[in-house]
């Protein structure tokens, strides 16, 4: 069973939608029961074409989160700040602002934009730069300045050389799990990702 925590979220151009959720149940797996019972989300793109195709582009991501229970819930479409010496600084000429392509967060009953951010990533060379680290430092529309960092603690491989981990992130100091999806397009158009898992506290995806 699913149920909506927060109002919906659109994007600047009314073609993608976000909503906190919260997911109670069971699965069962090879005969095993598995219990749910913490954070969702749900997304949904609308009106405009998506052909997946590979772009010449670093790895971008999506993030999303759940937090206080249910009560605060984010989103960032971000890649690495070139400008900080990463793995493609070298091969892309693309500011900060080009690496960041929105985002939001809702709190105390109100929906800000996110309108500056920044992301660093530790990578592990030896498994497709799947990412080991991250942070976002960030300021929303009310001008405050905050600060998500996190690990993930468990992953798998599936399609189009995407993974999803199980992992954990501070934000601005607060302890939280989080699902981080990441998808990374190369020059050679071979397209990666990365993911990462849920939690009852603050509950955080990354595509790309």
């Amino acid at each position: 069973m699913f149920k909506t925590l927060l109002p919906m979220v659109t994007t600047a151009q009314n073609d993608h939608y976000d909503q906190a959720m919260w997911c109670k149940g069971q699965l069962t797996i090879g005969g095993e029961a598995v219990h749910l019972d913490g954070p969702a989300f749900r997304d949904r793109s609308w009106g405009t074409q998506r052909p997946e195709e590979s772009i010449k582009h670093p790895p971008l991501a999506y993030i999303f989160g759940v937090m206080d229970g249910g009560g605060e819930a984010f989103n960032f479409r971000i890649g690495d700040d070139l400008s900080k010496g990463t793995e493609w600084t070298d091969t892309y000429d693309l500011s900060p602002r080009q690496m960041f392509h929105g985002g939001w967060f809702q709190t105390n009953g109100e929906t800000r934009a996110i309108v500056k951010a920044s992301r660093t990533s530790k990578r592990d060379p030896r498994n497709m730069m799947k990412p080991m680290e991250l942070r976002i430092d960030f300021e929303d529309s009310a001008g405050q300045q905050q600060v998500l960092v996190g690990q993930p603690k468990s992953s798998f491989w599936f399609f189009l050389g995407a993974t999803f981990s199980l992992g954990s992130c501070t934000w601005s100091g607060t302890l939280t799990e989080r699902p981080d999806m990441e998808k990374f397009r190369t020059s050679l158009g071979r397209t990666t990702a990365a993911a990462s898992g849920t939690t009852n506290l603050p509950y955080i995806p990354i595509c790309c």
